[in-house]
């Protein structure tokens, strides 16, 4: 029914301190990079960054569609996918650019990265599992968006989708009531008047209904919210409980290389060592 936004927000007083273009649509990694590095800086004693973003949910949403978990064999792929490298490494260079040495270790994890973004400001652009930044935590920023980045070799092609799934479990009394509520939720009647609102994007291919978004509220007055949604979603490359532990582990893989001094392979292999331990422990202890 409904998914949950991917796109870059960006500072824009930032960007004009220091004379540099705001990000566009359409951006790729590379370009994303060199903007990054025009923006990280210390200026009158303060460290600003280029980039900040949350490194799980990115591996989640990865757009090689490389699967965290396999569904099938229940083991993560961080040690036998190498495409698991080249994401890494695509992201830890926006990492290793001068001033991340001042920010402390447990500060590149997502709330501390959320909150220099929007709290201090110091960071020009935020990517992340965003979902949707309130009035109040965006507050008097002059703020704007940008499209997920894409990949050199997958133009057009965003993020993996990250949705909001609604069911009913073999639990419920009222199953038949409960389906009919859900139905509801996935009417145009419904989800006109909420898209109106701003208050989440739907899954529906319908075009007219998809680009109402935020047309009633005033904080998406002049925004670029159809950089909230890509024309094309990357595939799913799997939906299994145990993903949640593959995105816990690898913003320990980013910690690891930048703070640790590991290398790639070595932070993946002990991930992936990490990540298989936990879902054998919850296995047997389903049993």
């Amino acid at each position: 029914m409904t998914y949950n936004k991917s796109t870059i927000y960006y500072n824009k007083d930032i960007f004009d301190k220091f004379g540099v273009s705001y990000p566009k649509d359409g951006m790729t990694w590379d370009e994303l990079y060199d903007l990054s590095k025009t923006l990280t800086r210390t200026e009158s004693g303060v460290t600003y960054s280029g980039l900040g973003s949350s490194h799980g949910h990115l591996a989640m949403m990865n757009q090689y569609s490389i699967p965290l978990v396999l569904s099938d064999t229940k083991k993560s792929t961080f040690d036998t996918d190498p495409r698991w490298n080249s994401f890494a490494d695509n992201l830890l260079r926006f990492y290793k650019l001068p001033g991340f040495a001042d920010i402390k270790s447990n500060q590149i994890s997502e709330p501390y990265e959320r909150n220099r973004f929007f709290k201090d400001r110091t960071v020009a652009m935020f990517i992340a599992l965003t979902a949707l930044h309130s009035p109040q935590e965006l507050g008097n920023m002059n703020w704007n968006l940008a499209s997920f980045p894409v990949l050199k070799d997958k133009p057009g092609v965003g993020p993996q989708p990250y949705p909001t799934y609604f069911c009913v479990t073999s639990m419920s009394q009222p199953k038949d009531q409960a389906f009919e509520a859900i139905a509801y939720l996935t009417t145009e009647e419904y989800q006109s008047a909420r898209l109106k609102e701003g208050r989440f994007l739907t899954t529906s291919s319908n075009k007219a209904l998809r680009q109402s978004f935020g047309q009633n509220n005033p904080v998406y007055t002049g925004k670029n919210v159809k950089a909230f949604q890509p024309d094309q979603y990357a595939p799913a490359g799997s939906v299994n409980k145990y993903n949640g532990n593959g995105i816990g582990e690898f913003n320990t893989v980013m910690k690891d290389i930048v703070f640790g001094g590991k290398d790639v392979n070595t932070a993946l292999r002990e991930a992936a060592e990490r990540v298989n331990k936990q879902i054998q422990e919850a296995e047997a202890a389903s049993k």
